[in-house]
């Protein structure tokens, strides 16, 4: 088998606790097929967006070279230039990330989570910058078109379809897309929206982190005013499997023991009066990828809400890219956890004290039916954020136990008891336990034969 990680040596890969077989198979060979069967594809991406826009023919819409297309974690993005004067975004998931013979439809779930995010946040968050979306496309041919960008006649239509449910029915009728017939499809299904041309800002990934307060003031100050927005809206409700997931038998016991200790200290961590909500939408992917920002750091745009979805007011906290650090920045080494607390620490304090203000200065209407800001920051001061950063990145939870939640409750170092606690994990651990060491082996071997 090719060696996939030309530069890295067995003992190297074998110690990263991400699945490098995985890594190793998902992107190269399928994501070029997936590339050249869109190349073949270029008239149907320009009949696609000439149906979305109601353009008389595909001959005014242009597909850009190969060299400007981009791909992230998980679609490609093709600009297509329309009638010579501006551009749209076409994205099409990867098919190997978003399909499997368990759920095969995956990639159209994909396209209508991310289609409904777009719809909501046009309706109830109308002042976060999010790229217009022009239409999108299913891979059963089925393709819609949000009804604002439909002709004068339709829209006429929908409004007094609307109304007369509300008179006759006494429901609440709101269609936010039309059903067409396209023309074309795509296997895995298409998005199209407008495109963020380089003038309206840069991806914060390439500027940050800044040094310059100004700039870290004004990008805390237009992210407060995103979630402030976001989370506007009352929300009633909320709503792994790894070969290498364990090490040997003690680093089983240990992450199946922290397992049950995260359950056993939750009400440590939350207000028993929020537990009935009211929850909150949150953007969990609003990475340094998906958002940009002008010179001075004011967000400009803001992309990809596929994961949007409603928590907990409490996990509204500052992710770590605030200081320009990841979750693996706090593991391991106490000195480096310390160095990196130093400056994370600060910069959490002061998004708030931002996210605080935004909420104070704003409309009586236009504010949170809750005090966002003071929930989050409550939460923060107890050390909720490692708890509920553990809830989100599990393969840093039994590290963040260990330096960050243990020290709250015990003054040992270490997990003494994960051997008494672990077998409350389930019945019959110690059959679980051998089961994920017998997967670790065979994953090590398979590793082994792919780099050797």
């Amino acid at each position: 088998m090719r060696n996939h990680f030309p530069s890295a040596t067995y003992a190297e890969l074998v110690d990263d606790d991400h699945n490098m077989l995985v890594q190793a198979k998902y992107p190269q060979q399928q994501q070029r097929e997936f590339v050249d069967y869109l190349q073949r594809e270029t008239l149907a991406l320009k009949q696609a967006v000439a149906h979305h826009l109601s353009l008389p023919s595909e001959e005014l819409c242009s597909v850009e070279h190969l060299e400007a297309w981009t791909g992230g974690s998980f679609n490609v993005l093709i600009p297509v230039v329309v009638n010579n004067s501006y551009r749209v975004a076409v994205r099409c998931p990867w098919p190997h990330h978003t399909q499997s013979l368990t759920s095969p439809n995956m990639a159209d779930e994909k396209i209508r989570e991310e289609a409904a995010a777009y719809v909501w946040m046009s309706k109830y968050c109308p002042s976060v910058p999010i790229p217009q979306l022009i239409g999108f496309g299913l891979s059963n041919v089925r393709s819609f078109t949000p009804v604002v960008r439909c002709s004068w006649i339709r829209r006429t239509f929908e409004s007094i379809r609307e109304r007369l449910h509300c008179v006759f029915f006494d429901v609440q009728y709101w269609r936010p897309f039309v059903l067409s017939s396209s023309p074309v499809h795509f296997k895995t299904g298409y998005r199209i929206t407008s495109f963020i041309e380089p003038r309206q800002g840069k991806m914060l990934m390439e500027r940050w982190p800044s040094h310059d307060p100004v700039h870290r003031q004004n990008l805390f100050r237009s992210l407060s005013k995103i979630i402030l927005d976001v989370a506007r809206v009352p929300q009633t409700r909320i709503g792994s499997f790894t070969l290498n997931a364990v090490e040997d038998d003690v680093d089983a016991e240990g992450q199946l023991a922290t397992v049950v200790v995260w359950r056993a200290i939750r009400s440590h961590f939350t207000d028993p009066s929020l537990r009935r909500g009211p929850f909150a939408m949150q953007l969990t992917d609003l990475n340094e990828g998906n958002i940009f920002v002008d010179n001075d750091y004011n967000i400009t745009a803001v992309v990809d809400f596929e994961w949007t979805c409603s928590l907990p007011l409490e996990m509204l906290q500052p992710p770590f890219w605030v200081s320009g650090h990841i979750q693996d920045s706090f593991v391991g080494a106490t000195e480096k956890i310390a160095i990196n607390e130093k400056v994370f620490m600060p910069a959490c304090h002061e998004f708030f004290d931002i996210l605080s203000q935004e909420q104070a200065s704003r409309h009586p209407l236009q504010k949170p039916a809750f005090d966002v800001a003071n929930v989050a920051r409550v939460a923060f001061e107890k050390k909720s954020h490692w708890y509920f950063a553990g809830l989100r990145y599990p393969r840093v939870a039994y590290s963040f136990l260990l330096g960050h939640i243990q020290p709250l409750f015990a003054a040992s170092a270490g997990f003494p008891g994960q051997v008494e606690i672990a077998p409350y994990y389930t019945k019959n651990v110690s059959l679980f336990i051998d089961q994920k060491v017998r997967e670790k082996a065979e994953y090590d071997e398979a590793l082994r034969r792919m780099v050797m």
